[in-house]
């Protein structure tokens, strides 16, 4: 919102503004997407979807039921927050792949937005970044195990010698 104020007075240039949240912590906090739709702010949203809180997973079990979200189509997310169906057609991507990734972040539209952009990048529920799996393995032989038996992938380098 300030740099959408300093925009609009003048005071500075806008500068970017970027989104990276996971499916599950956007479902918690939605509707803040239809403030920004109303104020005609342009964040890039990349919204990570994979279907569920992968830090609550990796820390205290994979397949908790408690751990899955309700998958929502977040192609009609920007359409419910009041956009137009055409702006919001326009202002939503989805990716499955890295390749797609790389195509979506070179649009015009994410280099220089006019509004609101969500990127959502479907990942498998299992997949997690290397940084956490390290963190955890330090925790000893078991945490390595329980993230083994849960289906996450534990590099060798992490594994003790």
């Amino acid at each position: 919102m300030a740099l959408h104020e300093h925009e609009a007075n003048g005071t500075r240039p806008r500068g970017r503004t970027v989104l990276v949240t996971g499916d599950g912590s956007l479902q918690l906090t939605m509707q803040e997407i239809g403030s920004m739709v109303h104020h005609k702010m342009k964040p890039i949203i990349i919204l990570i979807n994979n279907a569920g809180y992968t830090i609550e997973r990796v820390i205290h079990g994979a397949r908790q039921s408690y751990n899955d979200i309700f998958q929502c189509d977040y192609s009609h997310m920007l359409k419910l927050f009041g956009m137009s169906e055409k702006e919001a057609d326009e202002s939503y991507h989805k990716a499955t792949t890295k390749d797609e990734v790389r195509e979506i972040l070179s649009k015009p539209e994410l280099q220089n937005p006019a509004r609101v952009q969500v990127v959502e990048i479907v990942m498998d529920t299992f997949d997690s970044p290397w940084r956490l799996v390290g963190q955890l393995a330090m925790r000893g032989e078991s945490s390595i195990k329980k993230m083994k038996e849960g289906g996450f992938d534990v590099p060798d380098s992490f594994l003790k010698k």
